[in-house]
């Protein structure tokens, strides 16, 4: 506990508060991991489970590379956040997606549509929530691509491009 903050008062507004009691500042986020990955092909149309091939670090070994997914140590809220560069296929009506699966379903997803933009080279796309977990639940990233012409999806590998992090939030 802070000892500053004990039986301390403010002033709002002209007028004296009571914090009454104490209370603790700060803490550690915990169970923090950072995933990279190298280039992975994957089927147009097709969710496909995202692998990874190495760690920036990974604090609780709550991330498993044999199994590419995060799992829970204990209960509590975690931000997930995954960055991925989708290479182009320069074709019109492509489209671009990222999910998260909860316990093998999916929670959520984003996707980038390219529309009418045949030129672009590359789009990165990034998904980022905050999980309701319990102790060994566990997380899984998916991705898919749906082109126009047909051409299987492909990820653009290094740890600058393509990479997935996360931490427990300190509540």
């Amino acid at each position: 506990a802070n000892s500053k903050l004990a039986n301390s008062s403010i002033t709002l507004n002209g007028s004296a508060v009571s914090l009454g009691g104490s209370a603790t500042v700060g803490g550690t986020n915990g169970s923090l991991f950072r995933a990279t990955k190298g280039g992975q092909a994957f089927s147009n149309n097709t969710w496909t489970k995202v692998t990874f091939n190495g760690e920036t670090f990974d604090a609780d070994g709550v991330f498993d590379l044999s199994n590419e997914r995060f799992t829970a140590p204990s209960a509590g809220k975690y931000r997930l956040t995954a960055n991925m560069l989708f290479e182009s296929h320069n074709g019109t009506g492509d489209a671009y997606f990222l999910g998260y699966k909860k316990n093998g379903s999916f929670t959520n997803y984003t996707y980038h549509d390219c529309g009418n933009y045949s030129i672009v080279d590359n789009w990165s796309l990034m998904i980022d929530d905050v999980f309701d977990l319990s102790a060994n639940d566990y997380i899984e990233l998916f991705a898919k691509t749906q082109v126009d012409n047909g051409t299987d999806g492909y990820i653009s590998g290094g740890g600058s491009y393509s990479w997935w992090c996360g931490y427990k939030l300190i509540t």
